[in-house]
């Protein structure tokens, strides 16, 4: 095999890798990089390559890169670690006569700092955890602020009762 389809071939592979990693590995964007720089190097071999190799590859890149971005948050968001990150339910707006300072709820969802508590009159509304705390799906919890519409809780346990 030519050393130029060997390598040709090495680019391709890395482009997918470093994009498919940018999905499940927090990089800000450094994977993101290596990928663009090695799709740059493979559309560069495949005009070494070839000439109408090279101008395929690079129509194709150019039809298809517009579409890449939501293509890869719609299948993030279908994975298996997308769904466990992702908050899949919408909060309803904080309603201020039945969410109130001292109000006891239960959580949802996890806080991660954010998240879903569901309170006794039944309102389910979006919350965050004080001090951005993590606190698990199930557990009770107790406003103690309000930040917009949005109810700041804190964790009840044996020891704290607000």
């Amino acid at each position: 095999m030519e050393p130029l389809l060997i390598w040709f071939t090495i680019c391709i592979a890395l482009t997918g890798l470093f994009f498919l990693a940018e999905m499940f590995i927090p990089s800000m964007g450094l994977l993101s990089l290596a990928g663009g720089a090695s799709l740059l190097a493979t559309i560069v071999l495949a005009f070494f390559i070839n000439t109408w190799l090279g101008v395929a590859l690079l129509v194709i890149m150019c039809v298809a890169l517009p579409f890449l971005p939501d293509f890869i948050s719609r299948t993030y968001a279908n994975s298996r670690i997308g769904r466990s990150v992702i908050l899949t339910t919408t909060a309803g707006e904080l309603d201020r006569v039945t969410v109130l300072i001292g109000s006891a709820g239960v959580t949802m969802t996890e806080l991660r700092p954010m998240g879903e508590c569901e309170f006794a009159t039944g309102v389910s509304v979006e919350c965050k955890s004080e001090m951005g705390r993590v606190i698990p799906a199930g557990r009770n919890v107790k406003v103690i602020a309000l930040d917009g519409t949005v109810a700041v809780v804190r964790e009840m346990t044996a020891g704290n009762s607000i």
